[in-house]
């Protein structure tokens, strides 16, 4: 569902950007996922919604120009009540098991495009604490007015009473008469400007109190809204339109900004290959799922989740127990809701992972204390059913040699473990963790193909080993034993698939008259002229009506400005350019500013841009980067903005400084890998001797196998000077641990081990 806000405090540019952008979401939705359901809310004091339903490509081309068609109300924002009418659409259109995927309830999310602006509520506060005060100021002008005429009448009696008595003395009672009557005129006038001074201070507050209460109270209703969307499993995302005020802040599990598309892959699950559940029936072991949850997959959280949550009903039907295990760091030292013990109901189990289980904060992979730890829960949850362990990484653990250590003492009490390893990884590396034995172990490109890993055999079938011949394997395709199939060497993007050439080409067909883009996304062949409008089947039609003021029409027959506007204006209906903020024409400098003057110049912001229709300074954002407040937010997650360089710069690992550009281990035997973000050892053969220098080994290694047993050598090696190694070697207790390949550090020319050691490959 897409909530687009509608409210006064949106510009008409504002809201056209948010309205494109919401048109453009659909398409790309509709292009790349083979069954999406959309609707839309647009909200402001009341709400227009276009249902969500199950649309054919030419319905989802009626409901873009519906949406095209809706206006631009601009009054009050009722946004809590806007989320609320999408979180009951989304839910009530969910429960259609038909369309889950393995479990009882299809994926949801809600996507709120606006600024969080409440100024119609606040000015509705604002007019009651004005009018209140307005009834305080004339009570106590009706007040002071009657008392003055009081005075006065007082003062003329006894004026009369002094001309009866004592006529000598009537220019004396007169005079005092009228002393005492400007007397109490002056006390009345000072009442009266005393009661209208403590009314104003008194409305004035009244007015801040009620526009703190009318924020808060949309703030607090709508972060109560989007937390019950989240506790019914919807994904709520947030995209800024304009300037975003505090309560978007303060309500939003995950803000992004409008004007960037939106990375899908990033948030929703959709994989190019699934499995069936598992049949009722299968005997398989209880297993805790050991997941890294380190910052490398932060960005994966959503579709990690959503993983657990379908690995977990894909054994809905089988008799076993699963847990979860997310770690970090150490996952001994982690909150408790980042692991889930043995479960048996799958769809407790799933809806505990949707709501309840958390990922760690911590940078690190201690991927060791993980399965010792899991290894405990095992050995505790004592059960008849045999157990096994399923390890998911995305990267190397912080200590390889404690990690295959740890793999090795769950095997010894019984618990087999299979590896799942997402991305590059080298086979040395694999054979490590392993210990050799490659049994259910896996290697898979991006996150999305765990959905495509069946481990069955392994859990189910008593752990086999691979039956497929290598050389059945033939043609462009070739071996992978991870997989145990025949598979193409490269890889395809999003959205493709191999040929029986294995050429990337895109899922699917396009409709007759229709061709697939670069973005494997269906297109007509060919565009309509000018003055026709191109159908859903690339049909042409003539446009209803012509344009005027020279203006031209685009392919959908809406009628176009021929010039653009600056920022902060738009073209009115002669394609003037006017003010977004009164719809009025800029200055004589071509500039748009506010009733009131800004006292701002462009020398007092210095590097700063001068926004003269907020008077604020704000910064020029590089390329790179978006607007966000006061400052500017890269949107490269890897990266940090720097005020000082105004350029995004990588965010450091701890062991790094920042050098230009990049960053700069600070152990020269590592380099930094912009990728994982990490510093890591330079491999052996980046560097080569140049003849004829060439190492001289004084006393030769033996040839020795990944099997051998440990061999005691004594090794002297001479250096040139112009060569830099770069190591990968840990010394303790006499035993120098060579953990993939060997080589030496050196201190000067010649480094020299004159004693013995034990060699360990």
């Amino acid at each position: 569902m897409f909530v687009l806000d509608g409210s006064g405090s949106i510009s008409y540019s504002g809201f056209e950007t948010a309205r494109a952008a919401i048109i453009r979401e659909i398409r790309a939705l509709t292009s790349t996922f083979a069954q999406v359901d959309i609707g839309v809310v647009l909200f402001s004091e009341d709400n227009t919604v276009i249902p969500i339903e199950t649309r054919t490509p030419a319905q989802i081309e009626q409901m873009i120009q519906q949406l095209e068609a809706l206006g631009h109300p601009r009054l009050g924002t009722e946004l809590n009540e806007a989320i609320r009418v999408a979180r009951r659409a989304l839910a009530d259109h969910s429960t259609n098991a038909a369309r889950a995927l393995n479990g009882d309830k299809s994926g949801n999310v809600l996507v709120l495009f606006t600024d969080g602006q409440v100024e119609r509520n606040v000015e509705l506060a604002s007019a009651r604490g004005v009018e209140v005060a307005s009834a305080r100021v004339r009570q106590g002008v009706e007040i002071a007015s009657a008392r003055a005429r009081q005075g006065v009448e007082v003062a003329s009696a006894r004026a009369r009473q002094g001309v009866e008595v004592a006529s000598a003395r009537v220019m004396q009672g007169v005079e005092v008469a009228s002393a005492r009557a400007r007397q109490g005129v002056e006390v009345g006038s000072a009442r009266v400007m005393q009661g209208v001074e403590v009314a104003s201070a008194r409305a004035r507050q009244e007015v801040e109190v009620a526009s703190a209460r009318a924020r808060q109270g949309v703030e607090v209703a709508s972060a109560r809204e989007v937390q019950e969307a989240q506790a019914k499993g919807i994904l709520v995302l947030v995209d800024t339109v304009e300037e975003p005020s505090r309560t978007v802040q303060n309500i939003a599990p995950t803000v992004l900004e409008s004007r960037t598309p939106i990375n899908w892959v990033d948030y929703v699950a959709c994989p190019p290959t699934t499995l069936d559940p598992t049949p009722s029936g299968s005997v398989c072991r209880d297993f805790y799922l050991v997941v890294d949850g380190s910052d490398t997959v932060l960005r994966f959280e959503g579709t990690i989740r959503q993983y657990l949550a379908y690995t977990a009903l894909r054994y809905r039907m089988v008799d076993n127990a699963i847990g979860v295990n997310i770690y970090g760091t150490d996952a001994n030292v982690q909150a408790r809701n980042t692991r889930i013990r043995l479960t048996e109901d799958k769809y407790q189990l799933a809806d505990d992972i949707r709501q309840e289980l958390v990922f760690p904060r911590s940078r690190g992979a201690g991927t060791n204390h993980a399965i010792t730890q899991s290894i405990g829960f095992l050995n505790d949850d004592i059960r008849d059913n045999p157990a096994a362990l399923v390890l998911i990484m995305n990267g190397p653990p912080l200590d390889i040699q404690a990690t295959a250590q740890a793999i090795q003492q769950a095997r010894q009490q019984g618990y087999p473990v299979s590896i799942i390893r997402i991305g590059d990884v080298s086979q040395a590396e694999m054979n490590q963790l392993a210990s050799g034995d490659m049994t259910g172990v896996y290697v898979i490109d991006y996150v999305t193909d765990l959905f495509g890993v069946n481990f069955d055999s392994f859990l189910c079938g008593g752990g086999g080993g691979c039956q497929l011949s290598p050389l059945s394997c033939t043609g462009p395709r070739v071996f992978q034993q991870s997989s145990c199939s025949c598979v193409c060497r490269n890889s395809c993007s999003l959205g493709r698939t191999h040929d029986e050439n294995c050429q990337c080409v895109c899922l699917g067909q396009c409709p007759a008259g229709q061709i697939h883009d670069s973005n494997c996304l269906c297109r007509c062949a060919s565009n309509c002229p000018q003055g026709r409008r191109q159908n859903p089947d690339c049909s042409c039609t003539v446009c209803p009506y012509q344009c005027q003021n020279q203006q031209f029409q685009d392919p959908n027959c809406a009628c176009q400005c021929r010039n653009s506007c600056p920022r902060l204006q738009h073209p009115d209906e002669r394609c003037a350019c006017v003010c977004d903020n009164n719809n009025r024409p800029p200055n004589a400098n071509g500039i748009c500013i506010n009733d009131r003057e800004c006292q701002l110049s462009q020398a007092d912001c210095g590097n700063a841009l001068l926004d003269l229709n907020t008077c604020t300074c704000v910064p020029r954002c590089p390329p790179n980067a978006n607007l966000a407040g006061n400052t500017c937010q890269c949107r490269d997650l890897n990266k940090r903005y720097d005020s000082t360089s105004n350029l995004c710069v990588p965010r450091c690992p701890p062991d790094a400084n920042l050098a230009g550009n990049t960053c700069q281990c600070r152990d020269l035997n590592k380099r930094y890998d912009s990728t994982s973000n990490l510093c890591v050892h330079v491999r052996l053969d980046q560097f080569k001797i140049p003849p004829p220098v060439a190492a001289l080994v004084l006393h030769s290694v033996p040839m020795i196998s990944t099997t051998a047993q440990l061999t005691t050598v004594d090794v002297c090696v001479a250096i040139p000077t112009n060569l830099r190694v770069l190591t990968d070697v840990a010394v303790s207790d006499q035993r120098l641990r060579i953990r993939s390949e060997l080589f030496f550090p050196f201190v000067s020319n010649h480094y020299c081990i004159a004693e013995s050691f034990n060699l360990i490959t």
